[in-house]
């Protein structure tokens, strides 16, 4: 979490995803990867992260996590690709 504090995106997604592969569970981790990913605008890296975790866990009860990141992430994408209107002057 200071990685990401501190601006320092590139050491902050190595740690989450160094954490992530020790508890593969705990979702806030996924949830950090993610949400840089967003913060660079690498939506389809971002739903990839999401996709391999739910690999992952597939054998879990519980995936309604890792299935609403997705979700809301798939809707940030689509805000962000959304083309600009641009109105020409008369």
């Amino acid at each position: 979490m200071l990685n990401r504090y501190e601006k320092n995106d590139k050491e902050a997604l190595v740690n989450f995803t160094k954490a992530l592969s020790i508890n593969p569970k705990y979702m806030e981790t996924l949830a950090q990867i993610v949400s840089l990913h967003v913060a660079n605008q690498e939506f389809d890296t971002a739903l990839s992260a999401c996709d391999q975790q739910l690999e992952k866990v597939k054998n879990e009860p519980d995936l309604s996590a890792i299935v609403t990141l997705k979700g809301v992430y798939s809707l940030h994408r689509r805000r962000w690709r959304k083309p600009k209107m641009h109105i020409a002057p008369l």
